[in-house]
């Protein structure tokens, strides 16, 4: 995988390696890691000394939060100036005339802007399970279990919904703007408020049943957060989360497929 060049060069891209002196990488890493390094013993001296039993439960559902807000706000964005910006730097057709496969220009730009999403997230991991362990009875293990399955799962496929409006389309700033428009307006927005319309002819619960609800990252995020409140919650998911996978599946096939086609268009 790591032989891919175009994955190594955009790892190399988005950690900045060329640009920064050997210096600068050195003083740049003490300071993140002090700083980090504060945080980390800040809020764990504070999980663990607080009084109150809804301390870590309540930190775990923060970094739950924060985290979800980050991959629908991040992911498409980190994905969709991927190719776009080689057509607008005009070294697109350079790369589309190697000998590198389809494959591997696609999942060498999808796996290098996922990494970076990967890496976010994995900085809460240690406040995570800081809770977990202070709250265990309140953070169950398929309370964690389901709520990093959504984490992955759904970054994947914002990632790679970003990068197919980036292979779609020749402008940065149109691709971005389709990807929000799909993951915040039509995930979020678009299918609460046609289930609020159905809502008035149906059952109470319709935001529970509604199949549009469980491909919304809000409603699903707060079901796995609380799988206790339903007992259909593990069904409804998995109902959300292999949709997602499907959807992943059909675009990274469609780019594959038609690449050179879009390619020589753009």
């Amino acid at each position: 995988m790591f032989e891919n060049p175009v994955l190594r060069k955009e790892l190399f891209l988005r950690l900045r390696i060329r640009q920064m002196s050997v210096l600068s990488r050195w003083i740049g890493s003490i300071t993140a890691g002090i700083l980090i390094s504060w945080i980390y013993i800040s809020i764990l001296r504070w999980v663990f000394t607080d009084a109150s039993s809804r301390t870590g439960s309540d930190v775990w559902s923060a970094c739950i939060v924060l985290q979800v807000a980050i991959t629908c706000l991040l992911a498409p964005a980190v994905a969709a100036n991927s190719i776009t910006q080689e057509k607008e730097q005009q070294t697109w057709d350079m790369l589309i005339f190697t000998r590198l496969t389809p494959q591997e220009i696609v999942f060498g730009k999808l796996i290098a802007r996922y990494a970076v999403l990967i890496f976010i997230n994995m900085l809460f991991m240690p406040i995570q399970l800081a809770g977990w362990m202070r709250s265990p009875h309140d953070v169950t293990f398929l309370t964690f279990g389901l709520t990093e399955m959504l984490l992955l799962i759904s970054g994947l496929f914002f990632t790679t919904f970003g990068l197919f409006m980036s292979w779609l389309l020749n402008r940065t700033l149109f691709a971005i703007m389709c990807s929000y428009s799909f993951v915040v307006g039509g995930l979020i927005i678009i299918t609460s408020l046609i289930t609020a319309m159905l809502s008035f002819f149906a059952a109470d619960d319709m935001f529970t049943k509604s199949p549009l609800m469980w491909l919304n990252p809000v409603m699903m995020t707060y079901e796995a957060m609380n799988p206790h409140d339903n007992a259909n919650t593990v069904f409804f998911l998995a109902f959300g989360l292999l949709s997602y996978l499907i959807l992943t599946a059909l675009l990274v096939w469609r780019m594959v497929v038609g690449f050179r086609r879009f390619a020589l268009m753009a």
